[in-house]
């Protein structure tokens, strides 16, 4: 009996953990009402029987737990909760960015070791379910057995219907199972409705008269200020699927609407190291990943290469050679975590070279797993590589920015609520250069304000905006 009791309680702490860690407030909420259920139930049922039920609920109780953790980490990095729908095909990604942040062999250790740890829980639990069936308990302990069973059954239906009869008590299982079933059928009628959107919108690429001739630059800084929606396509898109049906539409982007009005359409994304459909579905007449940029100096943790090397190889290598103008992607990684080593920036464009010179920075400052251990530091750190990012854009800009160039520099999203908080919002900053006032003007127009610092009203307009104001500015 003692032994089913502590699997009782293991079972609460196992529920409760994800809520206490996501929500906090542990003396609001310290009884799981499925732990009572499951261990009253196990003790009332046939001994050696209907080992089928006892899977089924240690499976349940796993899923939940996962479930529940898996939403405590997407809300820590992307200030949201979990959507199964939507979420699952990222797992691939968080082993690449384990991969690079610790390395081939860590990544799949630290993988494996989560699955090990994953499958001795269940496996325990089920065991200790099991032992606590075989137990035949008295009249007396069975009643109360029989009390918890109907008492909590009674709870979990009030729950169910958002009625809270027992203030401290809590259904974690049924609560994120719900949701998450409910998030199923709401994102499922969302991919039904943005499929009709995608089915009505505009199939001809539009020319930019008002920019033939000039170098239109689009430059994304990493972790610079929300989940940033397509800013290419011109439709509002929060997740990786809207995103994905978007490019299989066959929907014109603002990567057609240039190759229309006369320009050279490229991407320079350092980040990119494996297959990249998605640059091809874009239609890029090219498209420079990390392996198509001739970089000879160190990666720095996951970064492949400084954004000063990124910026200095387009314009050398790619800017200068070119006889069309250009509309060019351009993303830059320096700021992205784990962010160490912080480099300077070089103030003379011709040493950094083939990129050999940041070797001297190789191993300089914290490794991840020393500046991890202090979240204040890593805090600025974040703070210095953004700074870094920004320095050298705007270096590289008074240098090679002219007349005949507009340059929109602009965040792709913000970083996760772990660093920045839970109140920062949603937004990024633009930034629009240009050597030529008249391709400033319509932004000035529209709300923006001279200077680096953007102004402090809420913004009236998401990123999916920028192909509509283009058109309208700069179109027929």
């Amino acid at each position: 009996m003692l032994r089913l009791l502590g699997v009782a309680v293991l079972l609460n702490l196992l529920l409760l953990l994800p809520l206490w860690l996501r929500f906090g407030e542990i003396s609001t909420r310290w009884v799981a009402l499925e732990a009572v259920l499951i261990a009253a139930l196990v003790l009332l049922l046939p001994a050696g029987r209907l080992s089928w039920l006892r899977l089924l609920l240690t499976l349940t109780v796993l899923l939940a737990v996962l479930v529940g953790f898996g939403d405590v980490a997407t809300h820590l990095a992307f200030g949201r909760s979990l959507n199964l729908y939507l979420d699952v095909p990222l797992l691939r990604s968080v082993f690449h960015l384990l991969e690079g942040n610790l390395g081939n062999l860590a990544a799949w250790a630290v993988s494996l070791a989560a699955i090990l740890v994953i499958t001795l829980i269940g496996w325990a639990l089920n065991r200790e379910l099991k032992v606590g069936q075989q137990q035949s308990p008295g009249i007396a302990v069975a009643l109360v057995a029989v009390l918890l069973v109907v008492a909590s059954t009674a709870l979990m239906a009030a729950q169910w219907h958002h009625h809270r009869w027992l203030p401290v008590a809590r259904s974690p299982a049924m609560d994120t199972l719900r949701f998450q079933g409910q998030q199923l059928i709401d994102t499922h009628r969302a991919h039904r409705d943005f499929s009709s959107r995608l089915a009505a919108a505009p199939t001809q690429a539009t020319a930019l008269p008002g920019l033939a001739g000039r170098d239109v630059l689009l430059v994304f800084v990493e972790s610079y200020g929300a989940s940033a929606p397509s800013t290419l396509g011109g439709l509002e898109i929060d997740n990786s699927l809207w995103y994905r049906l978007m490019l299989e539409s066959g929907r014109p982007t603002l990567v057609d609407d240039f190759r229309a009005t006369g320009h050279r359409t490229l991407t320079v994304m350092p980040a990119i190291t494996m297959a990249w459909p998605e640059g091809v579905a874009y239609g890029f007449d090219e498209i420079h990943a990390a392996a198509d940029i001739d970089y000879a100096g160190p990666p720095l943790n996951w970064v492949t290469m400084p954004d000063q090397f990124t910026l200095h190889h387009f314009e050398q290598r790619i800017r200068r050679p070119a006889v069309e103008p250009l509309f060019a992607q351009i993303a830059l990684i320096s700021s992205h975590a784990p962010w160490t080593p912080i480099i300077p920036v070089l103030d003379d464009w011709q040493a950094v070279g083939d990129g050999s010179i940041f070797y001297q920075w190789e191993d300089a400052g914290d490794p991840p797993d020393v500046l991890w251990q202090d979240m204040e530091r890593v805090r600025d750190h974040y703070a210095l590589s953004i700074d870094y990012a920004l320095h050298a854009s705007t270096l590289w800009a008074e240098a090679f920015v002219d007349d005949d160039t507009l340059l929109i520099l602009l965040g792709d999203h913000p970083a996760a609520p772990l660093i920045v908080g839970e109140e920062a919002g949603f937004g990024v900053p633009v930034h629009v250069i240009s050597g030529d006032a008249a391709l400033l003007e319509p932004f000035l127009a529209r709300g923006f304000v001279p200077g680096m610092l953007p102004g402090t009203g809420e913004a009236s307009a998401g990123q999916d905006a920028l192909r509509g104001w283009l058109h309208e500015d700069f179109g027929e």
